[in-house]
């Protein structure tokens, strides 16, 4: 599978079931956590989130799902929500040097245009970023590390840290309504 395609997926999977944390909660965080918070960052994961439930929503053919359910859900989903979601699985997941790494290549030239990509894929209109042979040099000394992103058990807990949350958005949303 392609590189770009298994960015994509990853992310696609998670997202489909900002400030900082640390500045909006007024709390500081261990490296770890910092590291993961600079990847969320560096991709855009709560606008990449929101745009894939609603991708999510729209292709829903059951008619169970009104327009105002959606716009609940999506107004009710924030930042810090998705922050609290995915530190936890991705510290499960993956271990500090790991995150660091992440971190570090989503940081550089890039992996700003890896991070531009997952977002095209995820339905954000941008313009491919032209990628070179140094772009794929700079990949390959983060290759492993980028890859552990695809690993099946954490997508499987993002997908289920994923559903527990939709279920309680979902819940709350058809309370209110």
């Amino acid at each position: 599978m392609k590189l770009t395609q298994s960015l994509a997926l990853f992310f696609f999977v998670i997202l489909g079931s900002s400030a900082s944390l640390a500045n909006d909660q007024g709390q500081s965080n261990d490296a770890h956590t910092q590291a993961i918070i600079d990847i969320l960052d560096a991709i855009d994961t709560p606008n990449i989130t929101r745009r894939a439930m609603m991708n999510s929503f729209a292709q829903d053919t059951s008619g169970d799902i009104s327009d105002e359910f959606a716009n609940c859900v999506n107004q009710n989903l924030t930042d810090d929500m998705l922050y609290e979601m995915f530190i936890p699985v991705y510290r499960t997941n993956l271990d500090q040097n790991t995150t660091a790494n992440l971190a570090e290549f989503f940081q550089t030239e890039t992996g700003k245009k890896f991070g531009i990509i997952v977002r095209i894929q995820t339905g954000e209109d941008l313009p491919m970023p032209n990628m070179t042979a140094e772009d794929m040099r700079v990949y390959t000394q983060y290759e492993n590390d980028i890859l552990s992103l695809g690993n099946d058990q954490l997508v499987a807990d993002a997908e289920a840290a994923g559903m527990q949350m939709g279920m309680q958005l979902g819940l709350d949303c058809a309370d209110s309504l």
